[in-house]
């Protein structure tokens, strides 16, 4: 796979992901669509599309961009992937629904490729 160098330790450098392991957030792998859910990284303890972990309201980039996976560090990363765990999508039903609707007094969760598809 391609080699993202992204962070400092061997075992903590993303690769773009070119197996079946799905994303720990939304529970998918690769899309037809990229901008369904963004590419799927991977390193030695996460899965992750870019786009399920940029839009997540529990995601902050608190690192450069040169660091962890733009800038999102490791810790940061399982944070989101933790309390995604305790976070249901409104629109499938299943644990992972980190991003918040937009929209003023809506409060739905859910994954980013599930408001992709549903237009939110």
């Amino acid at each position: 796979p391609e080699m993202i160098d992204l962070d400092i330790e061997e075992s903590r450098k993303f690769t773009l992901s070119v197996d079946e392991v799905p994303c720990q957030l939304c529970g998918q792998t690769k899309t037809m669509d990229i901008l369904e859910s963004g590419k799927l990284y991977r390193n030695c303890d996460l899965s992750i599309h870019y786009f399920c972990l940029l839009f997540s309201n529990q995601g902050h980039q608190k690192g450069e961009d040169s660091e962890g996976l733009f800038g999102f560090l490791t810790q940061n990363i399982n944070h989101v992937v933790n309390s995604g765990n305790n976070l249901i999508c409104n629109i499938c039903n299943n644990k992972g629904g980190t991003v918040l609707c937009s929209r003023k007094g809506c409060r739905s969760r859910f994954h980013f490729p599930c408001g992709y598809l549903n237009n939110f």
